[in-house]
């Protein structure tokens, strides 16, 4: 493929690139109060592929010694969008080396390798940024050559949240027909689970919600440290505190992510407290919603961890803002 300087090189990853990702990926780190990496085990090519129904993953090369010093990806997903069927393509895994964040400065080449391979199946694209990484905020939002525009679409809230206690004795589903009318009902934007690598999720549902509990057992993450009155917090037993469990550093998490479907809070709140149950013995569940949805108030009532980002729709050049809102993204698709 084509590169953006003489010395770098963008072209797509093979599974023997895999020990290169495991290597750029052990090494990035997000997080000011609690500082994580993102893994992706024990294969980073077949977790992100895992994701949609298709997943490119591409490779910034030094070419003066073969090392691999940025990565980014898309994986594809069916939608629906205003009736619609569509293609979606989430941009993830953006990671610049710092050796190579001063040097290279046509990251625009990599977007252009995207788009040049995706055009012909992806509708819309959507990427979301930690708010808390303030340099891939400036860097990707600002208006630079080269680069697509970043159109703000909201705020996004993820909530770490306390797993066990008592549930709510929902019975298990079985019914697709449930998802797709509450998400007709809930969300300008409806996802098909089965391209998003959830099939292994289990669902429960009551008489008008729905909501489902997954372990992801391709992607980790890691506790690098702690920060400001999160380092106390975490040696303070979970019981005495009702906060999540949180690892020690050097330690992967525990968790499960989960999704709560429904326009009624009181089930809201029953499914919720039964996916804390199924969730008992893991370190946390983590769920989230746009900071918008009503959603985020239920979540809230609890003792929690957040974490706040923005979620952007990537416009390359000749495409305009498709607004796809309302939107409720589960936290497992991002």
């Amino acid at each position: 493929m084509s590169g953006p300087s003489r010395r770098f090189a963008v072209r797509l990853a093979s599974a023997s690139d895999d020990p290169a990702l495991r290597e750029i990926l052990a090494e990035d780190g997000f997080g000011e109060r609690i500082r994580v990496c993102a893994l992706r085990e024990p294969s980073p090519l077949a977790s992100f592929q895992r994701e949609g129904h298709e997943a490119l993953v591409f490779l910034l090369e030094d070419l003066e010694d073969g090392r691999v010093v940025g990565m980014g990806g898309v994986v594809c997903r069916d939608v629906a969008l205003s009736g619609r069927r569509q293609t979606l393509g989430y941009l993830c895994g953006l990671r610049i080396r710092a050796e190579a964040r001063g040097r290279f400065r046509h990251l625009g080449a990599v977007y252009q390798e995207l788009r040049g391979l995706t055009a012909d199946r992806v509708d819309l694209y959507l990427s979301a940024i930690l708010a808390e990484n303030p340099r891939a905020l400036r860097l990707l939002t600002g208006a630079r050559a080269g680069l697509p525009r970043y159109h703000p679409l909201g705020g996004y809230l993820t909530f770490f949240l306390p797993t066990g206690g008592r549930g709510a004795g929902l019975r298990e589903w079985s019914d697709p027909s449930l998802y797709e009318a509450l998400r007709t009902r809930m969300d300008g934007l409806r996802w098909e689970p089965r391209s998003c690598g959830l099939e292994e999720a289990c669902w429960v549902m009551t008489e008008e919600g729905l909501g489902y509990l997954a372990v992801p057992r391709h992607k980790q993450y890691r506790v690098q440290s702690y920060g400001g009155w999160m380092r106390l917090a975490s040696w303070i037993p979970p019981w005495l505190t009702g906060y999540p469990r949180l690892p020690r550093p050097g330690h992967l998490a525990r968790y499960a992510t989960g999704a709560v479907f429904s326009p009624d809070p009181d089930q809201a709140r029953r499914i919720l407290r039964e996916l804390q149950a199924r969730a008992r013995g893991l370190d946390f569940l983590m769920v989230g919603c746009m900071e918008t949805d009503p959603l985020a108030r239920i979540l809230a009532e609890q003792r929690h961890v957040l974490y706040r980002s923005r979620l952007f729709e990537v416009l390359f050049p000749g495409m305009e803002p498709r607004n796809p809102g309302p939107l409720q993204v589960e936290v497992a698709l991002l």
